[in-house]
């Protein structure tokens, strides 16, 4: 089980009785998680041939949108991965983005899409980004060209373009959907195209309302938009004809029997332990999986994946009633100095670059790296270095949702400030692509000077984008920053001119009363 975490092995005849012998294929690619790679898949048969038959009808000319729904932990992110490496998408080009929690500023899964539709890559300068840009559009559609402004403003390479600039923040919005739906539908028409969008639970309003517009597009265009999100999240796909909502529930009993032979293995003596899991955990996988791990890091169970025993009677132990309860449990179980590290993991988001947490954790490089191999070996987070920098990133989502949401409130924003003064410590200039970071830790760190002037900043640059929704935002929390400093007149100028940012943004969403709030306020600053 150990060598499966880390390389690929092929099963080989000639073991001597009661053993079992392998050959090393290769070791495993950095940068997905690896603990699914040990279970087979289990179930969704039906599910995964409805997912085909969407295959089909892409690949015959008609468009199509599906969503997979359904709880955490349920299986959505597997049963995509198995149709992507299915041999019915291999006719596909694959385009994958995503949303995640703590995801930070706006269009950031449009900007992930542009760039993996560029092939710009992680440690591309901007004057490399710009020439992919180009010699990307010189190969398709004249047409394309016009749309070269829009591409440069999500990727924020700098372009001066004075009949774009000129434009009002709602026209640029339009151009800016368009110029993304054109250049998909083009990509469609040279291969078919798979657009894969995961947990929209996540996305930001302005993603949200492209990627709503590129639905509405793809009716007879060979590209199939998957995505996947909680059933708390809507949208308004409902009455096309071309979308199709699946909905992923838990295993079924015989199912979750299945996994838990994968997990547990075939000892008589652990069906009493079987039947409790699979009533206990209703069938999630993920559920089954975790549960599985804490039985053995508590000492219930001895052994490895796929050949435990029971060390203490069924009845002598508990399981917490949901999945985020257990994850917490066994996150409490983890050494005092590793908790400390995954919870500044946490805190810095989606991707942790190794010299970042270092530096938010108070540790050398080389004394951080022993701390990450045990977090890797116990299946919580993994590798997924770029060729820029080594980074790590949470095996789950909902792990990491779960260690953010564990820390207290005073040590959330203490954490917040130390990735704020790291971010500010490693660069001489706050970088465009960096204002977003540096605005979302100052604010959550309470560094109120940092946060007024970054988030004005981050505003002004999502107003430009024409994220309206967004710039508002992120004004208001511009507003509550200020309001937590001495109104010195330099302040006031600052409230005066928020304000007036505030008014421009509200403008394009046509939102009346609020904007005669702001120019009410305004006057009363500027009388003082």
């Amino acid at each position: 089980a150990l060598l499966r975490r880390r390389f690929a092995l092929e099963p080989v005849g000639g073991a001597p009785a009661g053993g079992a012998c392998y050959r090393l294929v290769g070791h495993k690619t950095v940068g997905l998680p690896e603990g699914d790679r040990l279970l087979p898949f289990v179930g969704r048969r039906a599910e995964l041939e409805l997912l085909r038959g969407r295959v089909r009808d892409t690949l015959a000319g008609h468009g199509q949108a599906v969503a997979v729904v359904g709880v955490a932990g349920v299986g959505k992110t597997r049963l995509l991965r198995e149709l992507t490496q299915a041999p019915d998408a291999r006719a596909f080009r694959l385009l994958e983005a995503g949303s995640t929690f703590a995801s930070i500023g706006p269009y950031r899964p449009v900007v992930e899409l542009l760039k993996r539709c560029f092939q710009i890559q992680s440690d591309d300068d901007i004057d490399r980004m710009r020439e992919r840009v180009l010699t990307s559009l010189q190969t398709g559609e004249a047409s394309l060209a016009s749309s070269l402004p829009a591409f440069f403003a999500l990727l924020e390479v700098p372009h001066t373009d004075p009949s774009w600039e000129s434009l009002e923040p709602a026209a640029r919005r339009q151009r800016t959907f368009e110029a993304v739906t054109r250049l998909l539908l083009y990509e469609s028409r040279v291969q078919p195209v798979l657009l894969l969008f995961e947990d929209l639970h996540w996305i930001d309003t302005e993603s949200q309302a492209l990627l709503d517009f590129v639905v509405h597009s793809l009716a007879g265009a060979r590209m199939l938009v998957l995505v996947s999100y909680r059933p708390e999240y809507q949208h308004g796909w409902g009455s096309l004809g071309h979308y199709t909502q699946l909905r992923l529930d838990s295993l079924l009993a015989g199912e979750a029997r299945e996994l838990l032979d994968h997990l547990l293995g075939s000892d008589p003596a652990l069906e009493p332990l079987r039947h409790r899991l699979i009533e206990w955990t209703e069938g999630n996988p993920f559920f089954l999986e975790e549960s599985v791990r804490a039985l053995e890091e508590t000492g219930t169970l001895a052994g490895g994946p796929g050949a435990y025993t029971l060390n203490r009677p069924v009845g002598s132990f508990d399981v917490p009633a949901t999945v985020e309860e257990l994850l917490a449990a066994r996150l409490d179980r983890l050494a005092p100095g590793d908790r400390d590290v995954l919870q500044a993991a946490a805190a810095i988001g989606r991707d942790v670059p190794l010299a970042l947490l270092a530096a938010v954790a108070g540790l050398e490089e080389r004394e951080l790296r022993p701390v990450l191999r045990r977090l890797q070996a116990a299946e919580i987070m993994y590798e997924c270095s770029t060729l820029a920098e080594p980074e790590f990133a949470f095996k789950h989502v909902l792990t990491h949702e779960v260690a953010y949401q564990g820390l207290l409130p005073e040590a959330r924003r203490r954490l917040h400030a130390r990735i704020l003064g790291a971010l500010e410590a490693a660069i001489r200039e706050a970088a465009p692509t960096l204002i977003d970071r540096l605005a979302y830790h100052a604010f959550r760190g309470e560094v109120w000077d940092r946060a007024g002037e970054y988030l004005r900043r981050s505003g002004r640059r999502a107003l430009f984008a024409s994220a309206t929704g967004e710039a508002v935002e992120i004004f208001d929390q511009a507003v509550v920053a200020l309001r937590h400093l001495p109104q010195t007149p330099e302040r006031l100028r600052e409230a005066l001119a928020l304000r007036l940012s505030l008014r421009d943004a509200l403008w394009s969403l046509g939102q009346v009363g609020r904007i005669r709030d702001q120019l009410v306020e305004a006057e009363a600053i500027a009388r003082r």
